[in-house]
C-alpha cells in the first residue's frame, strides 16, 4: 500500500514539475533537508512545497531547476529549511573610520 501511495504522490509532484518554467523566481532559493538517519542534502536553485494526500499524510516536494522533483514523507525528515538568495551589500569604510583598537608597544 505504501508504494502505491508514494507512486500517486510522486505523480502529483511530477505533473506540477512539468508545469514549471525555468524562469520561475522560486528557483532563486536553496533548500536544506536533514533525514532522520542524519544524512543531509543541500539543493541549489530549488524550492520546497508541502503536500497533504487524501489520508492527510504530509509530504515535501523539492523542485530543482535542473534535477527534477524529489519527494519525501514528512516522517522521514528531521529538519528542512528554505533559504533565499539575496545580494550582498558591498562594504565601504566611512571617510573617517573610528579607531577600534590601538597598538601598544613596550617602553
Amino acid at each position: 500500500m505504501r508504494n502505491i501511495q508514494f507512486g500517486a504522490v510522486k505523480k502529483v509532484a511530477n505533473e506540477y514539475d512539468e508545469s514549471l518554467l525555468a524562469t520561475d523566481p522560486r528557483y532563486n532559493n536553496m533548500v536544506f533537508v536533514q533525514h532522520e538517519d542524519g544524512s543531509q542534502q543541500l539543493f541549489h536553485h530549488a524550492f520546497i512545497l508541502r503536500y497533504a494526500d487524501e489520508d492527510k499524510r504530509r509530504w515535501y516536494f523539492i523542485f530543482t531547476e535542473h534535477h527534477g522533483v524529489h519527494v519525501y514523507p514528512e516522517e522521514g525528515l528531521e529538519d528542512w529549511m528554505q533559504m533565499q538568495r539575496i545580494p550582498v551589500e558591498p562594504f565601504s569604510a566611512p571617510a573617517e573610520a573610528p579607531i577600534l583598537f590601538s597598538t601598544l608597544s613596550r617602553p
